[in-house]
């Protein structure tokens, strides 16, 4: 037996050292075996091939990431390793955490290129005509609404007349039934939250925006009866009481409906209502009739790409989102498949922009009017559009300027349809009456606001 306390100690000491190694040994072999990542890296390099090698050490936590950086690959390529896509993350999230913690550190330029780059958009839908329309949310210097043609190509810029006067940000855009978007802004004022609904005064996506009305909600959907349902910021839902876009919101006091919600939108397919909880997850209706049917809450356990913020359907009909680790898409129509990430668009569209419109809008049936040149229906021969095209004989150009002019007069009976249905004397009085109230409400918010401020310095002096 050893008495030498030194012997023993050395021993000790030669065997702690040795399972260290062996520790050291396990750990890589583990590391090249399973393509072991530190946690600190989540929104990290991809592999990508002919990417330059990047130091872990050089890399910050995703919420503090700023575009210099950023690693990641222009280029429309393959990623070899995307393993983390489908790491647990059981974190409680906020809608901040989507976003980086010091923005403001970063220079405008640096930052609305990396921006472009990841896909931080608080919202993107596809619009009329081609390409996209997305919307940032995060940052006053670059807040506001922009357009692109390719999400791959990552083109983006800012649209003409982005924000209406006096507005914060954009927190949701949306089409209505005339083919004009709608947007809701926010203002702040002493701390306060307030939501506007603005529309466009002309299809052009660049028109000024028209005030609409002052209210609670901060993201709305048509519903079958083509009434709008909207949501407040804690997740309830309203609808309005007509048909009319200023009527007033009644609260739907249904059980049913009370998981709070961020985003509606149906399933083009059969029209089950799909919903984005609170905490960024994707449920379905178990029935058509949404009123009384219950949500779905099984959904896929919670991941990096399975943890979103935004939604809506590809040409294919599979779901694309908008993640934490950026745009990722379904590997499959079903809404509960995995996720993959978004490498190249749809060439062979399977469903029509009407079709995913509708997702996102409720909206079966637009009015055809005078569109500016986005009408995505136009048929082309030899390079031309069909109403330009001159055949040979002139009996059958005669027969063509027939079929033109009727199609001409068919889109504008259904947007007179339209604009009756919303002119009778009954809606002129119900919109002076909603105009009536909003005007009563900017009064009340000022004095709201005076109170506010006496109170304030009523503390302050005792």
């Amino acid at each position: 037996m050893l008495k030498d306390p030194k012997k023993i100690f050395l021993i000790i000491f030669i065997v702690s050292f040795i399972f260290l190694i062996l520790d050291f040994i396990i750990f890589k072999t583990h590391e090249k075996l399973e393509n072991f990542e530190d946690r600190k890296i989540t929104i990290k390099k991809l592999n990508i091939d002919n990417e330059p090698s990047i130091s872990p050490d050089s890399i910050k936590p995703y919420e503090s990431i700023t575009p210099s950086e950023s690693h990641v690959n222009k280029k429309n390529k393959k990623a070899k390793d995307i393993s983390f896509l489908t790491d647990i993350n059981n974190e409680d999230l906020t809608i901040n955490d989507f976003y980086p913690t010091h923005s403001e550190d970063t220079t405008k330029l640096d930052l609305v290129e990396f921006v472009y780059e990841t896909d931080l958009f608080h919202q993107i839908i596809p619009k009329f005509g081609g390409g996209y329309i997305g919307i940032i949310w995060f940052d006053n210097r670059i807040n506001g609404i922009y357009h692109v043609t390719s999400l791959i190509k990552k083109d983006w810029a800012s649209i003409s007349n982005s924000i209406p006067e006096n507005m914060l940000r954009p927190v949701f855009i949306t089409f209505d039934k005339d083919k004009k978007l709608l947007g809701i802004f926010e203002d702040k004022t002493n701390e306060k939250r307030r939501f506007h609904l603005y529309k466009k005064t002309d299809i052009d996506i660049n028109s000024e925006w028209e005030f609409i009305e002052k209210d609670k909600i901060v993201s709305l959907i048509y519903d079958t009866d083509q009434i709008l349902i909207g949501l407040d910021l804690d997740g309830f839902m309203y609808k309005k009481n007509s048909h009319l876009l200023e009527g007033s919101w009644d609260f739907l006091d249904n059980n049913k409906n009370q998981i709070p919600m961020r985003k509606l939108l149906f399933d083009y397919r059969d029209g089950y209502m799909f919903g984005l909880t609170h905490d960024f997850q994707v449920y379905r209706k178990k029935g058509l009739d949404w009123k009384t049917g219950d949500w779905d809450t099984y959904t896929l356990p919670k991941s990096l790409t399975g943890t979103v913020r935004d939604i809506w359907f590809d040409f294919d009909g599979y779901m694309l989102v908008l993640s934490r680790i950026g745009l990722v898409k379904k590997e499959s129509g079903n809404y509960l498949s995995n996720f993959r990430h978004y490498t190249e668009e749809v060439i062979k569209k399977e469903i029509s922009i009407y079709d995913v419109i509708y997702s996102i809008t409720g909206i079966k049936t637009f009015a055809s009017m005078e569109d500016m040149g986005n009408n995505s229906n136009n048929v082309y021969v030899d390079g031309k559009k069909m109403s330009e095209y001159k055949f040979k004989d002139p009996k059958l150009n005669q027969y063509l300027d027939h079929r033109m002019n009727l199609k001409k007069q068919c889109r504008k009976m259904k947007a007179l349809k339209l604009r009756d249905l919303e002119n009778t004397s009954d809606a002129e009085t119900k919109v002076r009456n909603k105009r009536f109230i909003n005007i009563l409400d900017e009064q009340k918010d000022i004095i709201g606001d005076l109170y506010d401020s006496i109170q304030d310095l009523k503390d302050r002096h005792y």
